[in-house]
């Protein structure tokens, strides 16, 4: 398995099992569905279910304007709903109205123990709410497309030209709180194997690290690029240089937008990906 994917994998069982943890700890937002003598309903959920032959439960369907929200379970045709092992999954697109079609866009979901209890993070109440939902998935993928330096097709392409023809051109902002997780810092210290001048050496590299998080000199793309770089080496040294390097590098500060910015982002991946071990 080579770096991307385990970073890509890293993340997101990451944020599965924070997102599992709210469903389960009783996070249920007010239900909403559209009438079902609203037309737009039924193009809604035909969008969602593409080539699927399965029925969608609705635990969330909020729309405003060219715009929706939809959280759902899928039933398949023999009354049985799509689960992992013992769990149900619950399902979470963005959809727009274009041509007279929702074109649906998926962004997110998680598990639940029950079809009473399913229910999505988000509870949007307002197109805002619902294209920040959008803006924060396709972030996430974005990103792992410009760390492993692929370019960026067609799709996401559509999808941008789709929202300024909506009215919405700020793009998609490559800030988000860069976060160190808790199980990379016990990782790294872990990988010091009791040796106590190692520890300390991290412990020092790590109050760097945060740093240079507090400081939001580094956007998420060079932040993401740097954590999947202390992965592979299990080396808080190799963070901090990452990081330093970032935060010489003009193109890698905060404030940058895709598909705005596109040449100054692949400009800090290339910097990264020169100096990386």
């Amino acid at each position: 398995m080579d770096g991307t994917v385990a970073w890509a994998i890293s993340s997101r069982l990451s944020w599965a099992v924070v997102l599992m943890a709210t469903l389960l700890m009783g996070h249920t937002a007010q239900a909403r569905d559209l009438p079902r003598t609203d037309p737009d309903r039924k193009l809604i959920l035909d969008g969602a279910r593409g080539q699927h032959d399965v029925k969608l439960i609705v635990k969330d369907l909020y729309k405003d304007g060219d715009f929706a929200l939809l959280c759902a379970l899928r039933q398949e045709p023999n009354g049985s709903i799509i689960g992992t092992d013992d769990m149900l999954d619950v399902y979470e697109w963005v959809l727009i109205r274009d041509a007279g079609r929702w074109i649906a866009r998926g962004t997110g979901g998680g598990f639940a123990q029950s079809v009473s209890s399913a229910s999505c993070a988000r509870a949007p109440k307002s197109q805002a709410d619902i294209i920040d939902a959008l803006a924060q998935a396709i972030r996430g993928e974005l990103l792992g497309v410009m760390i492993a330096r692929r370019p960026i097709d067609h799709d996401y392409a559509a999808l941008f030209e789709l929202l300024e023809r909506k009215g919405h051109t700020t793009g998609v902002p490559m800030d988000e709180d860069n976060e160190l997780p808790q199980f990379r810092v016990s990782l790294l210290l872990e990988a010091c194997k009791k040796n106590p001048r190692c520890e300390a050496e991290t412990r020092r590299v790590l109050t760097r690290v945060e740093a240079l998080r507090k400081s939001e000199h580094v956007n998420a793309l060079a932040w993401n690029f740097c954590d999947q770089a202390a992965s592979r080496t299990n080396d808080a040294a190799v963070f901090q240089r990452c990081l330093d390097t970032a935060a010489a590098e003009p193109a890698c500060r905060t404030g940058q937008r895709l598909p705005r910015d596109r040449p100054v982002l692949e400009r800090c991946a290339a910097t990264l990906s020169s100096s990386a071990p």
